[in-house]
């Protein structure tokens, strides 16, 4: 494979699994999980909760609508070590963190060596908004 070929990167089964237990394990709540292409949807059955992740190729992993129900307890740091655990070994070094919007979420980008990206990103008052990008 040249240098400008990409290939199509997706989801097993078992790491849809594991991510799925991981948010239910830490988050309390029973998730429902829906596949369409190469985007994983978790929605929690009994409120506001939700993630999706899907593969851009082999070229990067988004991470958009993180909203889990039990906030500060580490259940998105455990769901990235996992992301990021997936890309290792898929040979994608690249997660985009998509729409970043709330304080919560610039907090967690930066603690976790997020960067703006500059073309789609901005500062809001005291937070850098939009895509935010993690380099593996």
């Amino acid at each position: 494979m040249t240098n400008t070929e990409k290939t199509i990167t997706d989801f097993t089964d078992k790491e849809i699994n594991a991510l799925k237990n991981l948010l239910e394990s830490n988050d309390k709540e029973a998730y429902s999980v829906n596949k369409s292409f190469h985007t994983v949807w978790f929605k929690s059955e009994s409120s506001e909760a939700e993630l999706r992740v899907a593969f851009l190729m082999n070229i990067q992993l988004i991470i958009s609508r993180v909203c889990v129900s039990h906030k500060r307890q580490g259940i998105m740091t455990t769901v990235l070590k996992e992301l990021i655990r997936i890309c290792e070994r898929k040979n994608v070094h690249k997660i985009v963190m998509q729409s970043v919007l709330t304080p919560e979420c610039a907090a967690f980008c930066e603690k976790n060596n997020f960067i703006p990206n500059p073309s789609t990103s901005f500062k809001s008052g005291d937070i850098i908004c939009g895509d935010l990008v993690l380099n593996i």
